[in-house]
């Protein structure tokens, strides 16, 4: 049996052989969902998220090569003197971030389009499906629960007029939403059925800032080999105005 505290094995571990390695918009609901609609969104935003059933993190897809070895190089930069078993735990979480990054990222992975060449920029012209970005992450990675999945997409977008492109998808949700409520949880609906993402952010009564780090811990807690439900819970609650 291999011993985890070798710190030859933790390498081996990470490395081959070779070193590679989202107010209410004014779109109409249908007649016969406007009530259970209307008292989702009539109810405070602030309420307890419902709990993610996964017990186990999926496998992974897949951590870049130059991701791998920037794990240990990072370790070692910081001057770091934990033990190799507890090295070996952290780097396997980063990891588990990484991919869990990848998977809610894939709404704007999917969905972006290049074109032609900036010579100036030396990259290609880009442009993003915006409907697509929005039915994915209404209805992709489901395993993950939707202000995860709408924080995959915000982290994912480029720079460039990002809240602006935020507020278009969110404007999409929102009608998606509003043509087949049926097809969406309260949570879906709450999170989603919003007109920019200033209004996402308003409803839960935090700042850019502040939800970004909130989703930061949601992610590491989604990157451990055993999820811890109340863990993410709790985090979500945080994000809803700290309600239980």
């Amino acid at each position: 049996m291999e011993d985890i505290n070798n710190i030859d094995y933790t390498i081996d571990s990470m490395f081959n052989s070779d070193g590679t390695i989202k107010k209410r918009t004014d779109t109409k609901v249908i007649p016969n969902e406007n009530n259970r609609v209307n008292k989702v969104i009539d109810k405070s935003t602030k309420c307890r998220p419902v709990k993610n059933t996964k017990k186990s993190r999926q496998k992974p897809r897949g951590t870049s090569d130059l991701a791998k070895k920037a794990i240990i190089f990072i370790a070692l930069g910081a001057g770091l003197t934990i033990g190799a078993h507890e090295f070996k735990t952290q780097t396997d979480i980063y990891k588990g971030t990484l991919d869990v990054k990848g998977d809610i990222g894939t709404s704007v992975t999917s969905n972006t389009e290049y074109y032609g060449y900036n010579q100036n920029e030396e990259k290609p012209y880009w442009d993003y499906d915006t409907e697509n970005i929005a039915k994915d992450i209404l209805n992709e990675n489901k395993e993950y629960d939707i202000d995860t999945r709408i924080y995959g997409c915000y982290t994912h977008l480029n720079e460039y007029q990002k809240e602006e492109f935020m507020d278009g998808i969110f404007k999409k949700m929102s009608k998606l939403i509003s043509e087949a409520p049926e097809n969406y949880n309260e949570d879906e609906i709450k999170s989603c059925l919003h007109s920019s993402f200033s209004e996402y952010l308003d409803s839960k009564g935090v700042t850019l800032e502040d939800y970004s780090k909130i989703m930061e811990k949601v992610i590491r807690a989604y990157a451990k080999e055993e999820i811890n439900e109340e863990e993410i819970s709790n985090l979500l609650g945080e994000l809803n105005g700290g309600s239980r």
